[in-house]
C-alpha cells in the first residue's frame, strides 16, 4: 500500500520506467508479429477479425462495467467492494457472452460476412476470462505495481504472436487471428488473477455495489463512447466497403497507433493512479499535465513527420506490394498521431478528478463525429474515411484540453506552450529528412536501404538534440514530470 510521499513518487517513477520499457518490448513484438502475419495472411482475413473485434470490444466494456477502474480511483477500498466487483463482472460476462453467441448470424448479416458467425461465437467465450481479469489487473495498477503489468502484457502478447504465426503458417487463415486473440485474453486474465495483491473471492454486497456504481457507470459510458470513436470507422468501412477494405484500413490504423501506444498509453496508465492520489492539488496536477504534453509532443510529432515522408517505403518494406493500398490512409492517420496520443494525458487527468460523466458526454460526441466523418468519407474510399476520422480526432483533442483547463484552473496558453519544444524538434526533423531525400535523388540506392539510412540518421539526430539541449526539450522551468508527482 502507499503510505507516504516518497513512496508514491518513487513508485510512480519506477512505474514510468517499467511501462516505457515494457511497452517498448511489446511494440517490438507487435511490430514483428504484424509484419509476419501480413506476409502470411490476406487483407480479407484481417478484415473479418477486425469486424468481429468491433463487436467484442464493446461487449467487453459492458461485461466489466468499469468496476476495475472504480477500484483504482477510490482512495480506500474494502474486501466487499473487491468481491462484489468480481461477482458482478462475471455475471455480466455470462449474459453478454450468450448474447454475442446467439446473435452472431445477425451481426454477420449486417456486415455481409458469413465467415464472421463462427469467429464471433468462439470469441464470445473470451468474455468469461476478461471480465475477472480486468478487475485483477486494476488492483495491480492501484498498487502501482507496474512491473507486474508489464510482464503480464508481454507474456500475453507473446502467446498471441506464437499462436497466430504458427496457425498462419499452417494455413488456418482467419482462425490464426481468432485463436491468437483468444489466447492473449486467456493468458492475461489468468496471470492477473494469480499476481493481483488482494484476496480473490466472489461475494455480493449491495452497499459496495452502490459505492462503486457511480464512478463505474460513468466510466463505462465514457469507455463505450471512446470505443465508438476508435471502432466507429471500422464499423463503417466493414459495413460499406467490405472485408478486404477493412483489412487494409485496420492495418494502417494499427501501424499508426504503435508510436501512440508507446508514449500516450504508457503515460495514461502510469499517471491515472498517481493523479488520483493528488486529485485535490490543482497546481501539481497542472504541472504534471503540461510536462506530460511536452514529453508526448517531443516523441510523437517527429515520429509522425518521419512516417508521413516515408509512408510508401515503410509499407513496402513491412508488408509488400499487396498492401500498397493502405499508403494514403496511413499518411492521413499519421498526420494526427500527436492528437491521437496526447489526448490520453487529458483522459487520465479527467478520470483522476472523477469527472466521468463530463468525460462520457465528450466521448459520446467524439464517437458520433467519428461515425459521421467515416460515413461521409467512405464515398471517397479509405482515404476519405481517414480524413473524416482525423477531423474528429483533432476536435476531441481540443475539447478534452478545454475540459482539463476548466477542472484544474490551468490556462490554455500555458498548455499550448508545452508543445513548443516538440514542434521545434519536428521542424528540424522535416528539414533533415527533406535534405536526405534530395541527396537520394543524386544516388542509385535501393529504397529499402534509403529507409534504413533515413531512420538511423533521423533517430541519431533526435537523440543528439535531446542530449545537447535536454533542459530546453524536457523542461526549463519544471523539474522532471515524475519528480512532481508527490502528495501535497
Amino acid at each position: 500500500m502507499i503510505n507516504n510521499r516518497g513512496s508514491l513518487r518513487k513508485q510512480t517513477m519506477n512505474g514510468l520506467i517499467w511501462m516505457m520499457s515494457g511497452s517498448g518490448i511489446q511494440s517490438i513484438l507487435q511490430f514483428v508479429v504484424l509484419i509476419v502475419l501480413a506476409r502470411l495472411l490476406d487483407p480479407e482475413s484481417f478484415g473479418v477479425i477486425s469486424a468481429a473485434l468491433v463487436i467484442i470490444t464493446f461487449v467487453l466494456i459492458l461485461s466489466s462495467l468499469g468496476f476495475g477502474p472504480a477500484l483504482v480511483q477510490k482512495k480506500e477500498i474494502s474486501d466487499k467492494e473487491i468481491g462484489t466487483s468480481y461477482t458482478v463482472s462475471l455475471v455480466l460476462s455470462l449474459l453478454f457472452g450468450a448474447g454475442v453467441y446467439f446473435t452472431a448470424p445477425y451481426t454477420a448479416a449486417f456486415f455481409d460476412m458469413n465467415e464472421l458467425i463462427p469467429v464471433l461465437q468462439v470469441l464470445a467465450f473470451s468474455l468469461l476470462f476478461n471480465s475477472v481479469g480486468v478487475v485483477a489487473e486494476s488492483l495491480i495498477q492501484r498498487e502501482l505495481k507496474f512491473n507486474l503489468i508489464v510482464r503480464i502484457q508481454i507474456l500475453s502478447y507473446l502467446s498471441y504472436g506464437i499462436i497466430g504465426v504458427v496457425l498462419a503458417v499452417m494455413g488456418a487463415g482467419v482462425w490464426a487471428l481468432t485463436f491468437a486473440y483468444f489466447s492473449q485474453i486467456f493468458v492475461k486474465s489468468i496471470l492477473s488473477l494469480v499476481l493481483q495483491p488482494y484476496q480473490f473471492r466472489f461475494l455480493f454486497d449491495f452497499t459496495s455495489l452502490k459505492n462503486l456504481f457511480h464512478f463505474s457507470l460513468g466510466y463505462s459510458l465514457a469507455k463505450i463512447s471512446a470505443e465508438l470513436s476508435m471502432q466507429g470507422d471500422n464499423l463503417v468501412v466493414g459495413r460499406f466497403l467490405g472485408a478486404e477494405a477493412l483489412g487494409f484500413y485496420s492495418r494502417a490504423y494499427q501501424l499508426m497507433v504503435m508510436p501512440a501506444n508507446l508514449i500516450g498509453q504508457v503515460l495514461e496508465k502510469v499517471l491515472f493512479p498517481a493523479m488520483s492520489k493528488i486529485q485535490d492539488n490543482h497546481a501539481k496536477l497542472a504541472q504534471v499535465y503540461r510536462e506530460g504534453m511536452r514529453i508526448t509532443t517531443i516523441f510523437i510529432l517527429p515520429s509522425s513527420i518521419f512516417l508521413i515522408m516515408n509512408a510508401e517505403k515503410v509499407i513496402l518494406l513491412l508488408f509488400g506490394e499487396n498492401w500498397l493500398g493502405l499508403t494514403e490512409p496511413f499518411k492521413v492517420l499519421a498526420f494526427v498521431l500527436l492528437f491521437r496520443s496526447a489526448y490520453k494525458i487529458s483522459d487520465a487527468l479527467v478520470k483522476a478528478k472523477g469527472a466521468v460523466y463530463k468525460r462520457a458526454i465528450i466521448k459520446a460526441v467524439y464517437g458520433g463525429l467519428v461515425l459521421l466523418g467515416a460515413w461521409a468519407g467512405h464515398f471517397y474510399g479509405l482515404t476519405g474515411v481517414a480524413v473524416g476520422v482525423s477531423v474528429a480526432i483533432v476536435i476531441n483533442y481540443a475539447v478534452m484540453m478545454y475540459l482539463v483547463a476548466s477542472l484544474i484552473n490551468c490556462s490554455i496558453p500555458s498548455i499550448l506552450k508545452a508543445h513548443g519544444s516538440g514542434i521545434i524538434l519536428s521542424v528540424v526533423t522535416y528539414l533533415l529528412l527533406f535534405l536526405i531525400e534530395r541527396l537520394y535523388l543524386l544516388t542509385d540506392i535501393h529504397e529499402y536501404l534509403e529507409l534504413v539510412i533515413s531512420g538511423v540518421l533521423w533517430g541519431g539526430a533526435i537523440l543528439l538534440l535531446l542530449f545537447l539541449f535536454s533542459k530546453f526539450f524536457i523542461g526549463i522551468e519544471q523539474r522532471k514530470i515524475l519528480q512532481l508527482v508527490k502528495l501535497s
